[in-house]
């Protein structure tokens, strides 16, 4: 998983900004789902090239955007600037850089489907989402 993300980050920044799937089809559906995020708190895991983070800092939303891939955060970094907070960590390490009830929107769209126990990760989204916040995610099938 790691190699594609991290030796192809750039090819793959340029090839999810307009093909069908993610840009026509995955990120409407899913910015649909969450909503408003205008004064909000908003995490941002596996956040690829930063393009969930930048639509929710152009809506007016406080953003963290968390990838494993360094190279991904690079890109996010060099795409917001100082508009984001932007760190990898590996998510089977929870999330140990937040604090408790910090977000008020939590979004991990298409990544899932790469960790072995979800268990972990779900318990910390919990710890750092505020009462009556967001979790969206989206989980493709896999043949893992």
């Amino acid at each position: 998983m790691g190699e594609m993300y991290t030796k192809h980050a750039k090819k793959y920044a340029d090839a999810i900004e307009n093909n069908s799937y993610n840009a026509l089809y995955e990120r409407p559906s899913t910015l649909a789902l969450i909503g408003d995020v205008t004064n909000k708190k908003v995490l941002d895991l596996g956040c690829g090239p930063g393009a969930y983070a930048e639509h929710f800092v152009k809506a007016g939303a406080q953003v963290t955007a968390i990838d494993l891939a360094e190279e991904m955060v690079a890109i996010t970094r060099e795409r917001l600037g100082d508009n984001v907070t932007c760190y990898a960590q590996d998510l089977v390490n929870g999330l140990p850089k937040e604090q408790d009830d910090a977000f008020d929107i939590v979004v991990c769209p298409l990544m899932l489907h790469y960790l072995e126990d979800l268990v972990p990760l779900f318990k910390e989204v919990h710890r750092v989402l505020k009462s009556g916040g967001l979790f969206c995610f989206l989980n493709p099938s896999s043949s893992r």
